[in-house]
């Protein structure tokens, strides 16, 4: 009787244990399953048509929220390049701000605009009309010029668009994976910890830079949002 408990109990605890392997197994597939099902182009393809239908329904996507400065700085900036190329017209304003951009980007950016409302499909003006508002800098214009200013701002502030390229990250990172194990002498060591000094000064300045791109082109979009139509 003894022998037969014992038994029986040894014959439970391995069909336990069994059972445990299994459903490990059986979780483990089901995650691999998983894990290629949401690698495969066919998910990607779905998670595609669920986000297009969100924001066909309320204007933005689950996947917007992962980042909604990245998604700020990309769509309103290339809804407010369409604003500007298709506006009719512009709000009763002086347009002091005008005066304080650059001359260069000025006559660089007029450019773009001449080139912009001309190739517009339902563009009204002529080549004639389009250089005499430029030459006389009519309102219409200087408001084109706004709207320029807030988009290159807003780029400039965007890591991705940003003109200001940090010049020493790949020195530091050809210099830091310059070898397998990392084995530098003295000297290197030195040359590294400059490097790596060197890069976050940049990036610290190159920061502060977009802030401030950003924060100008807030100033602008906080007194002239309320004109944002057309």
């Amino acid at each position: 009787m003894l022998i037969s408990e014992s038994s029986n109990k040894n014959h439970q605890n391995r069909k336990k244990s069994v059972l445990k392997t299994i459903s490990a197994n059986i979780k483990e597939i089901n995650y691999n399953i998983s894990r290629s099902f949401k690698n495969s182009i066919i998910y990607n393809i779905f998670l595609e048509h669920k986000h297009r239908k969100q924001r066909a329904k309320r204007g933005w996507a689950d996947n917007d929220l992962f980042s909604i400065d990245w998604w700020f700085q990309n769509t309103f900036v290339d809804m407010l390049d369409n604003f500007q190329i298709r506006t009719h017209g512009h709000p009763q304003e002086k347009f002091e701000e005008v005066d304080t951009f650059p001359k260069g980007w000025i006559k660089l950016t007029l450019d773009d605009i001449k080139k912009e409302t001309l190739n517009y499909k339902y563009n009204c003006f002529t080549e004639e009309d389009v250089d005499k508002m430029i030459t006389n800098m009519d309102d219409f214009i200087k408001w084109k010029l706004i709207i320029k200013r807030i988009i290159y701002l807003l780029k400039e502030s965007n890591e991705d668009e940003c003109s200001r390229k940090s010049k020493y990250f790949n020195l530091w990172y050809d210099n830091t994976f310059v070898n397998e194990n990392n084995i530098f002498t003295e000297e290197e060591s030195e040359q590294q910890a400059k490097l790596t000094q060197q890069w976050m000064d940049e990036c610290k300045e190159i920061d502060l830079y977009r802030e401030q791109c950003a924060k100008q082109a807030f100033e602008l979009l906080s007194k002239y949002f309320f004109n944002l139509w057309d």
